[in-house]
């Protein structure tokens, strides 16, 4: 399995929020006689967050570096390849912190090399 994200080459991160949208939008309310009246609309803008776990891909420092350098650049769009499937994509700044991961090991002086665990990479496909 091969993930480049801005050229940037990726662990084995799975997709989370894959089927969990549909791209459409709804708001239900009820009309004074009490049938329902909803109101739908296409969007777009699919949340994808790629993820790792305790024991599953694990990412090095200097990869994470180069994440944070692209997510840095306001309204920045990349191409994310997944397996041979490339969509744009931007960084979901607006949902919190756009990449988070936990050292492998806690030390004060980390390293290039040092590996982190739980990676979570919030984007949006456009």
């Amino acid at each position: 399995m091969t993930i480049t994200l801005g050229g940037i080459e990726l662990p084995d991160l799975v997709k989370d929020f894959e089927h969990s949208w549909s791209g459409v939008e709804a708001v239900a309310d009820r009309s004074i006689g009490g049938a329902p009246i909803i109101w739908e609309r296409k969007i777009t803008g699919r949340p994808l967050d790629l993820v790792g776990g305790e024991d599953t891909a694990w990412i090095a420092r200097s990869t994470l570096n180069a994440l944070q350098a692209l997510a840095g650049v306001p309204r920045a769009t990349y191409v994310l390849d997944y397996e041979g499937v490339q969509n744009t994509v931007r960084f979901r700044h607006e949902d919190g912190h756009a990449i988070e991961a936990t050292p492998l090991v806690a030390r004060p002086n980390h390293e290039d090399a040092d590996y982190y665990r739980n990676v979570r990479i919030r984007l949006m496909v456009l």
